[in-house]
C-alpha cells in the first residue's frame, strides 16, 4: 500500500517538475518577447535613460509616481502574457482547446499580481541612490547591454516567474488535469451497458429475448390442447 503511495507521489513530483521546466521554457520565450517590446518602445520614442525615468503622474495619496518605464513594462506585460498563455495552454498544461474567456482572465489576473510585484522590484532597481539600485558606473547606458532599463526589466521578470508559475498551476490551469482524467474515466457510449445504464442495443436485445420467451410459452400452452382434442378421435377409431 505504501509502495503504491510512494509511486504515485513520485509520479506527481516528476509531473510537477516537468511542468515547471516547460513553464520556465515558455517563460524564457516570454522574456524575449517582453524585452523585445521594451526595446522597440524605447527605440520608437527615442528616449534616453534619463527620460524614461520621468514622472508622468503621482499615485495619490502616496508620494510615488508612475514613470515612463512603468508604461513600457505594462505594454510588454500585455504582449508577453498573450504569448505565454497560448503556449502554456497548448503545451505546458495540456489544455488543448479547453481555454475559455474565464481562464484567460484568470491568467491575466495572476500575471497582473506578479507584474505589480515586478514593478516594485523594477522601481528599486531604476531609482538612483536606492539600496537595490543598479550601479550607474556599470549600467551607464553607453551601449545596449549597459542600459539599466533593459536589465531592470529582465531582473524583475526572472524574479516574478516562480510566483506566476505556482499561481497559474494552482488556479488558472488547475481544472485541466481533472477534466482530462474525467474524460478518460468516462465509459464510451457503447460500453455503458456494462455499467447498469442500458443502451439502445441492449434494450433491443432484451426485447428480442422477451419475445422469444413469450413465443416459447405460447407453444407449450397450445401443444397439450392439440393432443387433447385429437385423443377422442383416436379412441373412436379404435372402438370401431
Amino acid at each position: 500500500m505504501s509502495s503504491n503511495g510512494d509511486l504515485r507521489t513520485g509520479r506527481l513530483n516528476r509531473g510537477f517538475l516537468i511542468e515547471f521546466v516547460k513553464f520556465g521554457l515558455v517563460g524564457g520565450s516570454g522574456v524575449i518577447v517582453n524585452l523585445a517590446v521594451v526595446v522597440v518602445l524605447q527605440k520608437l520614442t527615442g528616449m534616453n535613460d534619463h527620460q524614461v525615468r520621468e514622472a508622468l503622474f503621482q499615485l495619490w495619496p502616496t508620494s510615488k509616481s508612475v514613470r515612463v518605464y512603468h508604461l513600457f513594462a505594462m505594454a510588454a506585460f500585455v504582449v508577453a502574457n498573450v504569448w505565454n498563455f497560448e503556449i502554456n495552454r497548448f503545451w505546458t498544461f495540456g489544455g488543448e482547446n479547453r481555454a475559455s474567456r474565464k481562464r484567460l482572465l484568470r491568467f491575466f489576473a495572476v500575471g497582473l499580481v506578479a507584474q505589480l510585484f515586478g514593478l516594485f522590484i523594477m522601481t528599486l532597481l531604476m531609482t538612483p541612490g536606492s539600496l537595490f539600485g543598479l550601479p550607474r558606473d556599470v549600467f551607464d547606458g553607453s551601449t545596449g547591454l549597459r542600459r539599466p532599463l533593459y536589465w531592470a526589466q529582465l531582473i524583475q521578470v526572472l524574479c516574478t516567474t516562480p510566483i506566476s508559475f505556482v499561481l497559474q498551476k494552482l488556479w488558472t490551469f488547475a481544472s485541466l488535469g481533472s477534466d482530462s482524467d474525467a474524460s478518460e474515466s468516462e465509459p464510451a457510449p457503447q460500453d455503458r451497458g456494462t455499467t447498469g445504464q442500458p443502451t439502445k442495443d441492449s434494450a433491443a436485445l432484451v426485447s428480442t429475448h422477451a419475445d422469444a420467451a413469450a413465443a416459447a410459452g405460447e407453444g407449450q400452452l397450445t401443444a397439450p390442447a392439440t393432443s387433447a382434442s385429437s385423443s377422442p378421435a383416436t379412441t373412436s377409431s379404435t372402438a370401431g
